[in-house]
């Protein structure tokens, strides 16, 4: 069973539950690149599933994948430049892959990440979350495969194949909690919000356990100003999965609108304590507000300062750079 898919970032920051590529420049001469995950100790692949992001030098997250059954995680299209994988998973120690370098007219490149073999297959570790649940186990191959061509469509930007594969794919599996979540980000990206939260809402009634439904349902909340049911959507992911770091930073977010500042904190704290928090900086940018607002000058310049060492290419560095200097010479 395949299960490296494509997946596109959108403006929403949607949870789409097939990972994988994009990229931030456009250049003409791009790569293939594939990352092999094997064990530390006899170089076998790891089995599938393992979560692999791709980041650019100083920190910047490209794209990702996960893991197919023979322990490669596959990214397209990636330009020249500077770059690590960082490896996560179920029972999976997180793992930083040593920075390599994709020159330009390379057409395809090969990395491998040693991690230790799992100790436990059935024990989350911190920030990953992740949940299979038995309904996801039992896909069969035909929905699988309808799947993966509306994956393959939807990276290729043919929107109208996608869907009819991601409902191809639960006509022959009607449990397909991924297919529902797939076809709600489809109608996300193609401006139809209330056929996106039905889909959404459609995955998390086939399979209560799936912690990236509940996410998306919290985001259109959220953006259309729905801060209490954000919230309620929100703990039942984290009942299911309560380090997932994307749950806790829109959590975080969706407190702050509701005013409650000390849960933020709270959870902006947590977060801070997980493993790849580095990916949910902007939650520092948060706290810093929260703080002045309290009049914790002192602790808001700790949030700040945590923030430029964690993201030192944001676009918002050089803003947060210049308050903090003012912070400190005493001039806020």
């Amino acid at each position: 069973m395949r299960s490296t898919v494509l997946t596109l970032f959108f403006a929403a920051s949607l949870s789409f539950t097939c990972f994988g590529q994009q990229s931030t420049t456009s250049i003409a001469t791009r790569c293939t690149l594939t990352v092999y995950v094997q064990e530390q100790s006899n170089d076998h692949p790891l089995a599938d599933g393992i979560h692999v992001r791709l980041y650019q030098r100083g920190q910047v997250l490209i794209a990702e994948s996960v893991t197919d059954e023979r322990g490669r995680a596959s990214f397209a299209s990636v330009p020249a430049g500077y770059y690590y994988a960082s490896v996560t998973g179920i029972g999976v120690q997180t793992t930083d892959g040593s920075e390599f370098e994709i020159i330009d007219n390379e057409g395809s490149h090969t990395e491998t990440v040693r991690i230790k073999a799992p100790e436990d297959a059935g024990a989350g570790k911190a920030g990953g979350g992740a949940v299979v649940s038995m309904a996801e186990l039992k896909i069969p191959e035909k929905a699988q495969k309808e799947f993966d061509k509306g994956v393959d469509a939807f990276g290729a930007g043919d929107n109208n194949k996608a869907e009819t594969s991601f409902k191809k794919a639960i006509e022959d599996y009607p449990k397909y909690a991924n297919a529902y979540n797939n076809l709600g980000v489809l109608y996300m990206k193609t401006s139809q919000q209330p056929k996106a939260k039905e889909a959404f809402a459609k995955s998390v009634a086939v399979d209560d356990k799936f912690v990236p439904g509940y996410i998306n349902l919290a985001r259109l909340s959220f953006a259309g100003h729905n801060y209490p049911e954000a919230e309620a959507t929100l703990s039942k992911a984290l009942a299911i999965a309560p380090d997932n770091l994307e749950a806790l930073a829109l959590l975080a977010t969706t407190e702050y609108m509701n005013k409650e500042n000390a849960k933020a904190l709270a959870n902006v704290r947590h977060i801070h304590s997980l493993p790849n928090h580095q990916d949910f900086s902007g939650v520092h940018l948060l706290a810093a507000q929260i703080l002045m607002a309290e009049n914790e000058r002192d602790q808001a310049i700790d949030q700040y300062i945590a923030f430029l060492q964690e993201s030192p290419q944001d676009l918002r560095v050089p803003a947060v750079r210049k308050t903090l200097a003012e912070m400190k010479a005493g001039k806020q």
